[in-house]
């Protein structure tokens, strides 16, 4: 797996990220992100239900934490390719 660009605390856990070239190759982009849930035990969800950005806030359950850029290289960029080894075909 590439090493990601940016980790993010959450206040409640950790958010990898990875800067992928823009593309309009949606079944090629599904089957990479399919391949991240998998090989990293990830959480299916969509991204209105779960991104937090830093400077955010997490508010659950109860103790509002804040979300926090961890560490950020930004010369790591990838493509889809990049991705293709852990590609899987999505639910």
């Amino acid at each position: 797996m590439p090493p990601p660009s940016a980790l993010v605390g959450s206040g409640r856990g950790l958010h990898v990220y990875w800067r992928i070239t823009p593309t309009t190759d949606f079944a090629t982009a599904g089957r990479a992100l399919a391949g991240l849930v998998a090989h990293l035990g990830g959480d299916r969800t969509t991204v209105a239900q779960a991104l937090r950005l830093p400077g955010s806030h997490n508010p659950k359950p109860s103790v509002d934490r804040p979300c926090r850029l961890l560490w950020l290289a930004e010369e790591r960029r990838y493509t889809l390719d990049d991705f293709a080894r852990w590609s899987v075909a999505p639910p």
